[in-house]
């Protein structure tokens, strides 16, 4: 079975097209006259569609006297791409920063750490020879019998 209608994304796409492919300006009823005629939509959806536009930022809307005037220039797009590289472009240098300060803090905690922390085997140092073994049971049978 194929489908009959199209889907809201689809009818969002053809609708940006139409701006784009005009260049030009429109008010409502001249969207919904050729609109319909160019993209395939039904006029009473139109609305709905260029709500969504309106809502992605996708379309602009200036009221003009008594009208709303709409449009989407490739202009428009262009600036507000280069307005987010440049918000990223920012944050990346800020995350670059973080990391520079946080790798100094690193190696500076590192080089304090050093000295008070050393190996076990240059720390630990035996004060005496270990004692040697000592036979308990005779020491134990003399003093038994020196009580006796």
């Amino acid at each position: 079975m194929s489908r009959k209608g199209m889907s809201a994304a689809e009818k969002s796409v053809k609708l940006l097209n139409f701006f784009r492919d005009s260049q030009s300006f429109f008010a409502i009823k001249e969207i919904e006259k050729q609109g319909a005629k160019a993209t395939g939509i039904n006029s009473m959806q139109i609305k709905d569609v260029l709500q969504t536009l309106l809502d992605d930022s996708l379309v602009r809307c200036e009221k003009i006297g008594s009208g709303n005037y709409y449009w989407c220039f490739l202009s428009d797009e262009s600036r507000g791409n280069a307005a987010k590289l440049d918000g990223l472009r920012k944050k990346v240098a800020v995350a670059r920063e973080n990391v520079t300060s946080l790798e100094e803090k690193i190696a500076f905690e590192k080089a304090e750490r050093e000295p008070a922390v050393s190996p076990i085997s240059t720390t630990y140092r035996p004060s005496q020879q270990p004692k040697q073994k000592t036979d308990y049971s005779t020491s134990a049978a003399a003093t038994s019998e020196a009580c006796r």
